[in-house]
């Protein structure tokens, strides 16, 4: 289950934490992400757990991915 929990969250990555470039801030908080990405998870038999043995905290990923999303967005190297 891991290859297709893996490949699930990075596609959901890619798809869902975009930015609106005209917005200072995410338009969605870090807890409806979440909820978003475990409901959507479940939808293709994914369970919460078998993401986090993946990546650890879906807290974590999600707020990494929007700041990361931000620094981008910003014009500036996310790993300075």
């Amino acid at each position: 289950m891991t290859d297709r929990a893996m490949q699930f969250l990075e596609h959901w990555m890619k798809t869902n934490l975009k930015r609106d470039p005209l917005q200072a801030e995410p338009t969605e908080d870090v807890d409806a992400l979440i909820a978003r990405l475990v409901e959507e998870a479940r939808a293709q038999d994914i369970s919460p757990a078998d993401l986090e043995e993946e990546v650890g905290s879906l807290e974590t990923l999600v707020s990494e991915g929007l700041h990361d999303k931000t620094d981008e967005d910003d014009g500036r190297d996310a790993t300075a």
